[in-house]
């Protein structure tokens, strides 16, 4: 059994999920999930607290272990089975993991035999743990319809407009290498309008941000915009982004790059 920790918001837990999902399909293990993270975040530590949304948006079900689950394994040596493989010893590889964005091949080269219970905690934020089985996670990322008719009415303007998704992710990200400010943007939009169809078009950005207000007083864009700032659920942020005819991502934020990977405009520029 391969089981991966589930951890972060929403874009990291896809991740997760994707990994999980190619890990089983390259070693032929079924998969399971540890949730101990969340029952486990102190809120004095933390800028944001997460929850498990994997089910609640996307009606995932994969098995879950317990919170005690590291501390079985942990119990069980990992050489173990050098001397009790015959006996089915499980075993536990406790640093399976990825705290970067490139791509590590060795993932998938077994170590434990067959049959062993391994551990693997990361990111995984690269495509290539799955995009051997890219429609199966795209099915698996369905949304559910969208919850307000706020939302309803933001999807047709952005289905009838040049629309381009435009991401500023704040609160974890302020004062970090990964924040990114007005500069960045209008690059960005200039960039989609140059090399795209848009340039016999009008273009129109739809703003996305978990500090909407911030981004409303301080960017500028000369081009009509929609701040987006009634939407109640961030899976009906994710699947308007999906819907747009461009996306311009935050930065680092793996929630704005699924938005751009599950837009399936195949004229789409991402940037």
């Amino acid at each position: 059994m391969n089981i991966i920790q589930i951890w972060g918001g929403l874009g990291n837990q896809m991740f997760q999920y994707a990994f999980a999902k190619g890990l089983a399909h390259k070693t032929g293990e079924p998969f399971g999930v540890d949730l101990s993270f969340f029952d486990a975040q102190d809120p004095q530590h933390r800028c944001c607290i997460r929850t498990y949304d994997l089910e609640r948006i996307f009606g995932l079900k994969p098995p879950v272990f317990g919170k005690d689950v590291l501390h079985r394994l942990q119990k069980k040596s990992p050489f173990n089975w050098l001397i009790g493989r015959n006996l089915k010893i499980h075993a536990i590889n406790p640093w399976r993991r990825d705290r970067d964005e490139k791509f590590h091949p060795e993932m998938w080269k077994p170590i434990w035999p067959k049959g062993t219970d391994v551990y693997y905690k990361g990111y995984w934020q690269h495509e290539q743990y799955f995009d051997f089985i890219a429609e199966e996670i795209r099915r698996d990322f369905t949304f559910k319809p969208l919850t307000s008719q706020y939302s309803n009415g933001l999807l047709q303007q952005i289905r009838d407009s040049a629309s381009i998704s435009l991401h500023v992710r704040r609160t974890d990200f302020v004062g970090s290498e990964n924040e990114a400010g007005l500069e960045y943007y209008q690059q960005a939009v200039h960039k989609i309008i140059t090399q795209s169809v848009l340039m016999n078009a009008q273009p129109h950005l739809f703003v996305f941000s978990d500090d909407i207000e911030w981004v409303k007083n301080n960017f500028r864009m000369d081009l009509p915009v929609v701040y987006v700032d009634q939407t109640t659920d961030q899976a009906d942020d994710m699947f308007l982004m999906s819907q747009c005819k461009h996306n311009i991502r935050a930065p680092k934020s793996s929630f704005s790059w699924w938005a751009a990977w599950l837009n399936r405009n195949p004229q789409k520029i991402v940037v």
